[in-house]
């Protein structure tokens, strides 16, 4: 059997090749008070677009209710005057979407005159943290968490326009047509600075087998304790065996970092805050696996290690690779597990790739408004030719915040799969897979000076040098001083 297996996966080497990139590791937005303050904002509207009505607090949770800030009044908001031009600053690395979009403004808006600039990564870093904190600048940029040391400090000053009431104003953009606990990531002080174009699921993989050898039931996944429960009856079970399966230099830490949804900092609030018991649980599972991680990381697929036994949990940073990987552990006679990794409120914390946002001191914030809406058209979020088969999507990283293009783009690439191994992967795997994909409750872009801090001063405790509450104490020194600065 796995004679024939190892033939078919090089008879498809070049697709899975072209395709890797549709799909990777995301850098890591903590959400404010999302829609719910957008609805109950007041803000008059075009057309017939009205905000949603959730004044009644009958149909209200206590959560749902609960507001850290009152909700910004746009009563007088007027959409920003006409103008003939539209500046966009872009890194060389997204010169595929940039270069889709902006014919597509061009046919839209004819009038309009486009200065696009691309330019190397550092470059584009150094220009926009200069030139848009000094209301100079690009009219929208499109970019990664990178652009800015520390994204939300960023946002906590103003810098960016709030896009809420062009949401409410715009009767030909609907909120709901996209996932609204990633779009929401964009959210601080109740006030929508960013709108997320890409993000990436915390999609795992495991096996029935795996789960019921170490006495783990599939559903108890959907918990943090069940997750990390899992976590610790594999090591018990399996001393040698890896928790994920990794490329060379990945950490566990890193991982369950980002899978926590833990934040550290509440950046409304001004103060250091987490769940300090659920972070000593994370860090304790870290340190339970301290060792275990190849200096240079797996290079097999997922289907093999978990056919193996050799992790508990296998990932699939892109859709290609997921689908296969599931097809190729039915061949070997295993049941697939899709899961996601759950964080500290039982959810799925999803990280935001890639997001728009229009500079305070843009010059023209009306034709800005515009291009992001063309990047989170179908034509840029899906950006296939349906009649071509093996196709890259525009973005090297990430998947469609677009729910009809994200389902799109996956029976795009199910499809060819679903025709040569229809006894592998049905309609139902499809459906499956797509709602598992859109099942995340929050999104984020974590500063990586953040995780730096937890992995630095926790380290010593996981790898057995240093008491953790004196660990802990050092990250809590150094996280209070951080905010501050």
């Amino acid at each position: 059997m796995k004679k024939r297996i190892l033939s078919i996966f090089l008879a498809l080497t070049l697709l899975l090749s072209a395709l890797a990139g549709c799909g990777g590791d995301a850098p890591s937005a903590q959400p404010g008070t999302g829609t719910n303050a957008l609805a109950q904002s007041g803000a008059p509207t075009d057309g017939d677009k009205t905000p949603a009505d959730t004044s009644d607090p009958a149909t209200e949770t206590p959560e749902e209710s609960e507001e850290t800030f009152p909700a910004p009044d746009y009563s007088n908001f007027v959409m920003p005057e006409e103008t003939d031009t539209l500046v966009l600053y872009a890194a060389e690395s997204l010169s595929k979407p940039m270069n889709t979009a902006v014919p597509l403004f061009e046919k839209s808006y004819p009038g309009v005159n486009i200065d696009l600039q691309f330019m190397k990564e550092s470059e584009f870093q150094n220009r926009v943290r200069t030139e848009v904190a000094a209301g100079r600048g690009p009219d929208v940029i499109l970019t990664d968490s990178n652009a800015f040391p520390d994204i939300y400090k960023t946002m906590s000053t103003g810098i960016f326009e709030d896009l809420n009431p062009y949401v409410l104003n715009d009767a030909d953009f609907d909120l709901s047509d996209y996932i609204e606990s990633v779009m929401d990531g964009g959210v601080l002080f109740g006030r929508r600075y960013l709108l997320p174009v890409q993000y990436q699921y915390p999609m795992l993989l495991t096996t029935e087998e795996i789960l019921t050898d170490i006495g783990v039931e599939a559903e108890s996944l959907g918990t943090y304790q069940g997750f990390l429960d899992a976590c610790t009856a594999y090591r018990e079970k399996k001393p040698d065996g890896l928790l994920f399966q990794f490329v060379g230099g990945e950490t566990d830490l890193r991982r369950l970092y980002e899978y926590s949804g833990l934040r550290m900092i509440d950046y409304e609030k001004n103060a250091v805050s987490f769940n300090e018991e659920r972070f000593r649980q994370m860090i304790d599972i870290c340190r339970l696996f301290e060792g275990t991680v190849p200096e240079n990381g797996i290079t097999k697929n997922s289907s093999e290690v978990l056919s193996e036994d050799e992790c508990l949990f296998g990932d699939g940073q892109s859709v290609l690779l997921m689908l296969w990987d599931c097809i190729l552990l039915k061949m070997y006679g295993l049941n697939p597990v899709l899961t996601l990794g759950t964080d500290e409120n039982d959810g799925a914390t999803a990280q935001i790739v890639y997001y728009s946002a229009i500079p305070g001191g843009a010059a023209n914030k009306r034709n800005g408004w515009r291009f992001i809406k063309i990047l989170l058209s179908d034509e840029i979020q899906y950006g296939l030719d349906d009649t071509k088969q093996n196709q890259n999507p525009l973005f090297y990283a990430g998947n469609p915040v677009r729910k009809e293009s994200l389902e799109k783009m996956i029976r795009y690439y199910a499809s060819r799969y679903m025709k040569d191994f229809p006894e592998y992967m049905t309609e139902d795997d499809v459906i499956s897979f797509t709602q598992k994909t859109m099942a995340v409750t929050s999104a984020v872009m974590r500063p990586p000076v953040i995780f730096n801090a937890v992995r630095d001063n926790m380290t010593p405790y996981i790898e057995g040098k240093d008491s953790y509450d004196k660990c802990l104490g050092k990250l809590m020194n150094e996280l209070e001083l951080y905010k501050d600065e």
